[in-house]
């Protein structure tokens, strides 16, 4: 009886599914902040925000602890500086100020505001 339930349940999941439905996907929108460094905001909202800054080799960003490939160290808040020597991604997840700390930085870059209403959830 409970498998009968539940193969009926997953047939009427698949009828409902709408497959065509895909969300908006972008890189992101890229800010330079040195060379070769890039500040990329990947998502933005009123209570998160995702960057990713690239650094290259010429201007490491500060952190003192070796990482592997494909490793991740967290970093706390509370830590004034942090040296990240390049190439390496890091990924920046805040509460974010939208004005300050997202929309004002890409006004300066050059981004029209259509594009950032569209790039800013809600």
């Amino acid at each position: 009886m409970g498998d009968e339930r539940f193969r009926s349940n997953l047939d009427m999941l698949i009828l409902e599914a709408d497959l065509t439905a895909r969300p908006d996907c972008t890189s992101g929108l890229s800010i330079a902040v040195g060379d070769p460094m890039e500040r990329v905001f990947l998502c933005a909202g009123p209570y998160f925000a995702l960057e990713r800054w690239c650094a290259g080799t010429a201007e490491p960003m500060r952190h003192s602890e070796v990482l592997g490939r494909a490793e991740m160290f967290p970093l706390p808040a509370a830590w004034d500086e942090v040296e990240v020597a390049g190439p390496a991604d890091v990924l920046l997840g805040y509460l974010p100020d939208l004005d300050r700390d997202v929309r004002g930085p890409l006004l300066a870059a050059g981004y029209p505001p259509p594009l950032l209403r569209r790039f800013l959830a809600s």
